[in-house]
């Protein structure tokens, strides 16, 4: 609907409280002050579909664990969210998560319980419609809680074995549970070691966070005792290092030729003289 006391030679029509993705017709019209009425053929056109939009989204820290989630779209849209925490600064995309509701709504509300306290997550929370159509809020920090307390080292076990070859070697394994993710490594030293002492020997340190650890050690020798010490560190920076523990490799299996020298050299003394 134009202005049709405006006079003019170029014409512009601003038309509104149109609905998204509708087809409408009009017809150009045009009176000068003499003759009649001009009119166009008939025109269509369709107007856009609406945009996919997130708005007022909040967040409810249940607990250390637990954080609910709750957003707003202008169309009805599914539910998602996808969490991924950061480790060492960056982003741990193997250890990303999701959470889906396939109902169509515009109130949306999703609960995530297996956050890690004190540890900082990127966020993001998505919907699709029914069309295909997908609209997207990032988070880029979140933590549920600031972690003060260290991880705790739990179940550390040893399994020490031989193997045969051209030198016999001696392989360890030492394993161990931690009741968070954290990375660690063990520390050792040859002997029976009391009190503090820093240990000079340790195995790289792990780069992949997990609560069940695993380190192998093949530096050992046969019928020695080592001390060691298993180091944990969680993603806020909290250290825990364990007692001290001993372990006592192996020693290495007398071939046959050694056995029954042994049994002369007890049997007959003078075998033990020949070998002097």
């Amino acid at each position: 609907d134009g202005d049709a006391n405006v006079k003019t030679q170029t014409h512009l029509v601003k038309v509104t409280d149109l609905k998204p993705e509708t087809t409408y017709h009009y017809q150009l019209r045009s009176k000068a002050d003499l003759g009649p009425e001009g009119k166009s053929r008939d025109f269509t056109f369709t107007t856009k579909g609406e945009t996919l939009e997130i708005s007022n989204y909040a967040i409810q820290n249940v607990s250390a664990e637990k954080a609910i989630f709750r957003w707003i779209t202008n169309t009805e849209t599914n539910s998602e969210l996808s969490y991924m925490p950061y480790r060492n600064n960056r982003l741990s995309t193997d250890e990303a998560k999701t959470v889906l509701d396939k109902a169509m709504t515009t109130v949306h509300e999703l609960a995530a319980n297996d956050f890690e306290g004190g540890t900082i997550y990127q966020v993001e929370l998505i919907g699709k419609d029914v069309k295909g159509n997908q609209t997207s809020k990032l988070i880029e920090t979140f933590s549920t809680s600031k972690d003060d307390l260290p991880p705790v080292i739990s179940q550390i076990q040893t399994e020490s074995a031989l193997s045969q070859g051209k030198t016999v070697k001696v392989q360890s394994v030492i394993s161990w549970y931690t009741n968070e993710p954290t990375i660690g490594y063990v520390a050792y030293e040859k002997g029976v070691i009391t009190g503090d002492k820093e240990f000079s020997q340790k195995i790289p340190i792990e780069v992949s966070y997990g609560k069940k650890h695993v380190a192998v050690i093949t530096k050992f020798e046969p019928g020695t005792v080592y001390s060691f010490r298993v180091y944990a560190n969680d993603s806020a920076g909290n250290t825990t290092i364990s007692k001290t523990f001993t372990v006592l490799t192996p020693k290495q299996k007398e071939s046959v030729f050694q056995l029954i020298l042994k049994n002369f050299e007890s049997t007959f003394g003078w075998v033990g003289k020949m070998n002097q």
